[in-house]
């Protein structure tokens, strides 16, 4: 729907280079932008031009400070004169006119920074509110976008999607729409997009040094296409004293048609706009490291996702031989030993499973050829600890000056505190802590974990914001490690780790089954436009071991290899059967390049709480108020069992949030309904939600479904999303229904805690480019239990409608034919077909490869066609020991005639056009080969 409005303003430019004082609103643009600004509200306005039109994007714009102990200050509710001025400028972004908005109150002075870049859709944003007052001010949120009262963010549509940032490492991200009834926060950035108008419009911090910043919406309505906003940059507990300023963050506000193209730009603007660091990741425009000390992107072997804590050297020596053996001629870089190593947090040292202690066990890995990392905590202080014995003024106390406790944890020494790093003992004793871990013991790499332990803001020793003292000990670690060792960085603020980390991790942990994968795809896809722009993306590890079935396991090995973010492995390798090795070689090494989660911005799935026909449309909706009781009966699941003096519960919420503080094991859940009258009977769909960790669902007393393993097997799921069908025989379609759900959790918060089904992309394209050829290796994954269809179009391939196309699958070892415009794949439940793509030439080529799962990107090094002779040569690199086949594409007017190969090669004909060489590989890394054709029906 397109909007009309109506501006009763009276415009004029602005000209003056001098302050000067505006009494009328006024305007200015760069041809794509425009902003107005009114001196009598004190709000700015965006303005896109639409061809020859100008369409409002934000209307009626201020900027606000809220306080711990008063009442926020606003600068639209100032009474105070608007001067203005104009100046050109020039960032990392580009050049343009900056224009300054300033009003001077009677206790703040305010100043809103709009900045025009020449020639693009980008506007740049900031502010600062200076303290007027003779005391201290207490901010506890900043606003510098706030939009609300008569003001607005419009859209032409009411279809948008937003894309949803979480905090930080673990913290969820997603893809909603927006509707009328639901609030959206998101972390340090946001992206909308209105798919039927081909819009998408980014609001995004660039700096994140001073606050945790994050964008909020209001419910959309739905008959203007129009939302609020406001942007929210969490202060406390920083302090401004009587003649200072509070300065914001900077951000930017940017319009682009592909919603794609928007996310990628930011971040590349976001490494623009980071911390000067010298560290191994440093991306094009920074300045460069004195040299890394990993590969850029790194692949290794990680402890933690089989053994968790229970490890030991034998452990460690056990993988990194079989390591030596069967990977690291694939590409295998690194053995990073997890948690359950040290003697206690805070205690890094070995314990007595570690016998011989950290430089023993880095120099057997070093001898093997690998790089060694360790795994460390660093702001935790156990309660057992030396630290905690000796320096407990050093811990991070809550608002009534009591140590803040986070956790207890019994391998890591009990309760759990945090360091508070604005502490110059602290970050001196950080410092040191990494020095000698990097240099006296060691280590190439660090992991470091629970870094969100002091941005949540304590008692700080200075009045300092939490994102401040965060950054504080961050960069105590880097100076600690120096310019040569990569640190990754877990459990950590997203925002204000950029520019000193130089790879993180983007989403919860993994495990070996189906539910344990998927949120990390989730992870992999929301927040790929981070990587290879500001640190590389670890998306977890990758596991490949039963429960997993192959295809599943090939689904997630695919995404790690097309996404080329970062490969840490966690299973143990000597249970592993071969097939699953093979497996695990086709993702080493990582490829340089990654793929674009096509398909990121989708229509959200179903919700949980919903009953649905297994066939046809419409849905019934369940109550959100179910009963709840503790302690475990199956007379519960009963449908007469009296649960009157249970308590009632909200779903979706974790149980511990609920009032159910420390609950571990089981509970019920129970809830009745009715179906609609005149429902047309037939099998159902219970669309239920995810629970932490494991269920049993019954309807009417009947097991309809069950997730994970009750004890005494305990097996966890807490990540999958309950579907259970109910057959037609077991509803009462006239009168009353009961569900009832047996949940046990294993520990943490435990129960009903989302309804919110994950929307994964199913299309994720790999462009590759190499100085002989350019293809694209494309993954279409089936995330259901059901079958399903994916289409393809060359367009969202970044592929031409005009040109013809010749594909081969990887997983079926099949050519797939040609390929134009559009086509569908019928894919299995929970799998992945990858297809290389090559533009159809008149002559012959490789159309793909063995060795890695981007079928050529890694190991084709050189490839050359001559037309005279009629001969291919090829160079193939990265090859490991074994079977290596190429798939070569040989079209009409050409006769396949032979292999010139220094290796034994065998052939196969695929079809008329394709010709499979089978090369034997033995202890050659590299083989220079050629293939010999012939004209159809003449000579060679």
């Amino acid at each position: 729907m397109k909007k009309p409005i109506i501006l009763l303003y009276l415009l004029c430019s602005i000209a003056s280079q001098a302050p000067a004082q505006i009494t009328r609103p006024v305007q200015t643009d760069n041809g794509l932008l425009k902003i107005l600004l009114d001196p009598n509200s004190k709000t700015w306005s965006l303005f896109e031009r639409q061809g020859d039109a100008w369409r409002v994007a934000i209307a009626g714009a201020t900027v606000s400070l809220a306080f711990r102990d008063r009442d926020s200050l606003i600068l639209s509710g100032e009474q105070a004169p608007v001067t203005t001025k104009t100046d050109e400028f020039s960032d990392e972004i580009g050049k343009g006119r900056r224009i300054v908005m300033r009003a001077e109150g009677p206790e703040a002075g305010w100043a809103i920074t709009l900045d025009l870049y020449d020639n693009k859709k980008i506007l740049g944003l900031s502010a600062t509110a200076a303290n007027k007052t003779s005391s201290e001010w207490r901010p506890s949120r900043f606003h510098i976008l706030d939009v609300g009262g008569a003001g607005y963010l419009g859209f032409d549509t009411n279809r948008v999607l937003m894309h949803v940032n979480g905090y930080q490492s673990w913290s969820n991200c997603d893809v909603v729409r927006l509707d009328s009834a639901n609030r959206n926060t998101s972390y340090w950035s946001t992206l909308f997009d209105e798919p039927e108008v081909y819009s998408s419009l980014l609001i995004g911090f660039v700096t994140n040094s001073l606050a945790t910043n994050s964008i909020t919406t209001t419910p959309m309505a739905m008959e203007t296409g129009q939302i609020q906003i406001s942007s929210t940059s969490e202060l406390s507990p920083l302090a401004i004293p009587p003649g200072s300023e509070a300065r914001s963050d900077r951000m930017i506000i940017a319009f682009d048609a592909s919603p794609l193209d928007n996310l990628q730009r930011y971040g590349e603007y976001l490494q623009m706009f980071a911390p000067s660091v010298n560290k191994p990741f440093t991306p094009a425009g920074k300045s460069t490291g004195s040299g890394a000390a990993t590969p850029r992107v790194p692949a290794g072997w990680c402890s933690w996702y089989y053994y968790y804590q229970h490890i030991s050297e034998d452990s460690i020596l056990e993988n990194l031989n079989l390591a030596a053996k069967d990977l690291k001629q694939a590409g295998l870089r690194t053995i990073q030993i997890d948690d359950g190593y040290q003697i206690a947090a805070g205690d890094w040292n070995t314990n007595d499973r570690f016998p011989h202690g950290h430089e023993w066990l880095v120099n057997q890995i070093h001898q093997k050829g690998f790089l060694a990392g360790l795994w460390v905590a660093p702001f935790a202080v156990a309660e057992s600890s030396s630290v905690f014995k000796e320096h407990r003024d050093w811990l991070l106390r809550d608002a009534g000056d009591t140590l803040k406790q986070f956790f207890a944890n019994d391998w890591w020494g009990g309760r759990i505190y945090s360091l508070d790093p604005t502490k110059k003992e602290v970050q001196l004793w950080l410092e040191n802590l990494f020095y000698r871990i990097t240099n006296a013991w060691g280590y190439d790499y660090v992991k470091i974990d629970f870094l969100y332990f002091p941005g949540e803001a304590g008692r700080y020793s200075r009045q300092v914001s939490a994102t401040q003292a965060y950054q504080m000990g961050l960069q105590a670690i880097r100076r600690g490690c120096g310019s040569d060792k990569f640190i990754l960085g877990c459990g950590a603020p997203i925002g204000p780790s950029i520019g000193i980390v130089d790879g993180m991790r983007i989403g919860g942990d993994v495990y070996a089954g189906w539910g344990g994968i998927t949120p990390c795809v989730k992870a992999a896809a929301t927040r790929w436009f981070y990587h290879r722009a500001v640190w590389d993306d670890d998306p977890d590890c990758l596991v490949v071991r039963d429960p997993l079935t192959v295809d599943q396991a090939r689904a997630w090995a695919a995404v790690v290899s097309l996404s080329g973010q970062m490969n840490l492995l966690s299973d143990r390798l000597a249970s592993l059967p071969a097939d699953r090795v093979d497996l695990l070689r086709m993702t080493l090494p990582v490829y340089d390049r990654g793929a674009r989660p096509v398909d990121l911005l989708s229509e959200p799935k179903e919700s949980g709480l919903t009953l649905r026909p297994a066939e046809g449309d419409g849905s019934i909706p369940l109550p959100d108020q179910w009963m709840f009781s503790p302690g475990d009966s199956m007379a519960r699941k009963d449908p007469g069992f009296d649960d009157a003096q249970w308590k009632e519960i909200s779903i979706p919420s974790r149980w511990e949030d609920a009032g159910y503080t420390g609950l571990d094991g089981f509970a019920w859940y129970r809830v009745k309904f009715s179906v609609p009258a005149g429902w047309k009977h037939g099998p159902m769909k219970l669309y239920l939600g995810r629970i932490d960790d494991c269920d049993e669902t019954y309807l009417n007393g009947t097991l309809v479904g069950k997730s994970g393993t009750l004890p005494p097997g305990y097996v966890t799921d807490w990540t999958s999303f309950r579907i259970y069908t109910i057959p037609e025989a077991l509803m009462n379609w006239e009168g009353e229904n009961t569900i009832a759900v047996r949940a046990y959790d294993g520990g943490g918060p435990g129960g009903f805690y989302s309804i919110r089904q994950l929307t994964l992309p199913s299309i994720w394209n790999l462009g590759v480019e190499k100085e002989f050829e350019k293809w694209n290796v494309v993954g279409l994954f089936n995330w259901s239990n059901d079958e399903s269809d994916v289409a393809i179009e060359t367009a969202q391939l970044g592929l031409s409608p005009a040109k013809t196309y010749v594909a081969y699958e990887l997983w079926g070892d099949r050519y797939a034919g040609e390929f134009r415009n559009k086509s569908s794949y019928r894919l299995k439940p929970t799998s992945s077909q990858i297809f290389s793509i090559h533009e159809k030439l008149k002559r012959p080529f490789i159309l793909s490869t063995s060795r890695h799962i981007t079928q050529g990107a890694v190991d084709l090094a050189y490839e050359e066609w001559n037309p005279s002779t009629h001969i291919l040569s090829v160079t193939s690199g990265n090859l490991v020991a074994g079977a290596y086949s190429a798939i070569v594409f040989v079209p009409q007017g050409f006769e396949f005639k032979g292999v010139v190969s220094p290796v034994r090669c065998d052939t196969t004909s695929v079809s008329g056009e394709v010709v499979k060489l089978n090369f034997t590989i033995g202890k050659k890394n590299s083989i220079s080969w050629k293939v010999r054709f012939a004209q159809a029906g003449g000579g060679e």
